[in-house]
């Protein structure tokens, strides 16, 4: 029997989403009413270094208990292959060029249709403590979310034989619903379909890790708040910024293109048919990512 026929013959059941919908009522019930209190008992909820320790019991400890009950080896989980310079150099220009997209529209005015009203500035810490949010934010929290949302949720519904497309929507919808506001949670979402697929022509965990943290610190170190005392500077350059940021983003989208076709070229994929869907998954399917979306309304706008 060939691998083609043997993909065929494989049935998808509804208990593929058990993952996801186990995660899901961990993330919006016991971490909630559970774990952010007992964080903030202990006097860490509200400091940096709470919230990578609340990250990585949000993330890491789902994973840990995914191993174990689904008996999988770690590096069928979390692929450990080598990324290479050229898919590196890829995946990093790919990713730059997402970021200005990002940052035009975050610090130009159409934040103001996802927002209603330009947000006001938060207190942010000074340049001499820039390395903290870096480290914390940009390398630690990154890659600890990379290894559920691209670890387990990714590795769940390959082996079960399910299309890529909607391994990518449904790792990237859940990635984008932990997140909060509408603008915010609508990009993570679309860069959490991307890093899918990066994953899946690569077939290396690292692909999707690179991606998150290159992304992350750009967005701080590129985060004019970081730098300047008085936020007034800001707001009386903001169409400077904007402008800035607006052409730094036209430039950069035939530069993601590029990047993301010579990725798609230089990892050639064996393409195989999807393992048949009983009603069950397939009516689960949508339904999860219903549900997450009326959680995302409900509670994180």
């Amino acid at each position: 029997m060939s691998q083609g026929q043997s993909t065929e013959n494989k049935r998808v059941t509804a208990k593929t989403h058990i993952a996801v919908f186990a995660f899901m009522i961990y993330f919006f019930l016991v971490v909630p009413f559970a774990l952010i209190p007992l964080l903030d008992a202990i006097g860490l909820a509200s400091s940096t270094v709470g919230a990578v320790v609340a990250n990585g019991l949000f993330h890491l400890l789902p994973l840990l208990v995914y191993i174990l009950v689904a008996r999988q080896r770690p590096k069928a989980v979390l692929p450990p292959v080598s990324l290479g310079a050229k898919n590196a150099l890829y995946i990093v220009g790919a990713t730059i060029a997402a970021n200005m997209i990002v940052l035009f529209v975050n610090f130009g005015h159409f934040n103001t249709l996802f927002n209603g009203a330009t947000p006001e500035p938060m207190d942010m810490p000074g340049i001499s403590s820039i390395w903290i949010p870096l480290v914390a934010f940009g390398l630690l929290i990154a890659t600890f979310e990379e290894l559920w949302y691209r670890g387990p949720v990714y590795a769940e519904y390959k082996r079960r034989g399910v299309s890529i497309w909607k391994i990518a929507l449904m790792s990237g919808i859940l990635f984008g619903v932990i997140h909060t506001g509408v603008f915010q949670i609508t990009y993570t979402a679309i860069l959490g379909i991307l890093w899918a697929f990066m994953l899946y022509y690569t077939r290396s965990i690292w692909a999707p890790i690179l991606a998150h943290v290159v992304f992350n610190v750009l967005n701080i170190l590129l985060n004019p708040f970081f730098y300047l005392s008085d936020y007034s500077v800001f707001w009386d350059n903001h169409q400077t910024y904007t402008l800035i940021y607006g052409i730094a983003a036209l430039v950069m989208i035939p530069v993601a293109i590029w990047c993301i076709r010579k990725l798609i070229v230089n990892n050639p994929v064996e393409k195989k048919a999807a393992a048949k869907e009983t009603k069950l998954f397939t009516l689960g399917y949508w339904a999860l990512l219903a549900v997450m979306i009326v959680v995302a309304v409900l509670t994180r706008m």
